[in-house]
């Protein structure tokens, strides 16, 4: 398991490294099947359907720019998910106990 520290002092756990990944691939570009590599490395071949579709095409570096990228929308679905929540609070609040036309017509 390899254990990251993001900028934000958050930590990821990932399970395979860019270069086990890309040893799986290209076991099986070289004619092995995604069964008898999941077995060799242990994974499920589902798995390794999910880094084919993913990482097709891409060179190590790039693999690496990609699941930052990924971390980074991941966070910021975050943020922009507990903003959304602490907006829709704020406005309630500001519904019951605001001067607005409601109460206006209740007078």
């Amino acid at each position: 398991m390899i254990v990251t520290l993001l900028p934000d002092g958050k930590i990821i756990k990932t399970r395979r490294t860019q270069q086990q990944i890309l040893s799986v691939l290209a076991d099986i570009a070289g004619g092995m099947t995604a069964v008898e590599a999941a077995r060799r490395h242990g994974v499920h071949p589902n798995t390794i359907g999910a880094w084919r579709r993913r990482y097709r095409g891409l060179s190590g570096g790039e693999i690496v720019h990609v699941r930052r990228l990924e971390e980074d929308n991941a966070a910021l679905r975050r943020v922009v998910s507990r903003l959304t929540s602490e907006n829709e609070a704020m406005r309630e609040v500001l519904r019951k106990n605001s001067w607005g036309p409601q109460r206006a017509e209740k007078r």
